[in-house]
């Protein structure tokens, strides 16, 4: 019996090598499993307009896999060369993915209603 037992050991030993491991014994699967490839998830949301003390603002945000892509003014309002403001709002909130950035000098009124507006917006997310 001891020439069988290593018979049956040789031709598993040799089964797993053809078979790229598998063996006799063992599920035998062969084939990779496939990688999923990753899924971007998009979200979009409109905030509430915030009225302040130069006009109101509204806007609406992107969302690519958790970070803003994009932000569209859709009210903007302000006087004394306060509109000035916005695409450096735009820039600046991008880039910290949200409303954790300074304010800027001479449009403190403008850009805090700004982040409350881009507050809004994320909390609809």
């Amino acid at each position: 019996m001891v020439g069988a037992l290593a018979i049956n050991q040789k031709l598993e030993a040799d089964s797993a090598n053809a078979f790229g491991g598998a063996g006799l014994i063992g599920n035998g699967s062969s084939t990779p499993e496939a990688s999923a490839a990753p899924v971007d998830v998009k979200k979009s949301a409109t905030g509430d307009p915030v009225d302040y003390l130069y006009g109101t603002i509204q806007v609406s945000i992107t969302q690519l896999n958790g970070k803003l892509t994009a932000i569209e003014l859709l009210q903007q309002q302000a006087t004394a060369g306060r509109e000035q403001a916005f695409p450096y709002l735009v820039k600046y909130a991008i880039a910290a993915n949200g409303s954790s950035f300074g304010n800027l000098s001479n449009a403190t009124y403008t850009t805090d209603a700004f982040k409350q507006a881009l507050d809004s917006a994320i909390s609809k997310l």
